[in-house]
């Protein structure tokens, strides 16, 4: 991208406001296609601004990191064969199916 180009200096800088309105917010974990939220939490940080939560994550017991695991190897024989560029338009936060998004 040549920044050197006003409209393309003004597209980053709206990305990057854009970007920097979400930062603290808290997301949950997705396994088997359900969003879950646990008690313990852990912080993101911006490694050249430490002070700066770029966003707030769930920490995963050991069950549940094995349920995860378990998920994916499930879902994978179905996601292998999906091209990345339709796979990058869905969500897959919605129970076990996959909806489409707009990105």
């Amino acid at each position: 991208m040549d920044f050197t180009k006003a409209e393309n200096r003004a597209a980053m800088e709206a990305a990057l406001k854009k970007v920097a309105s979400e930062f603290g917010r808290e997301y949950p974990m997705v396994i088997a296609g359900q969003e879950v939220k646990t008690p313990e939490k852990m912080k993101s940080t911006n490694p050249s601004h430490p002070s700066q939560v770029v966003g707030v994550v769930q920490q995963a017991s050991a069950e549940q990191a094995k349920r995860a695991i378990e998920s994916a190897h499930e879902y994978f024989e179905t996601w292998k064969r999906v091209p990345v560029r339709t796979a990058r338009g869905h969500d897959f936060s919605s129970s076990g199916h996959c909806a489409a998004t707009q990105v």
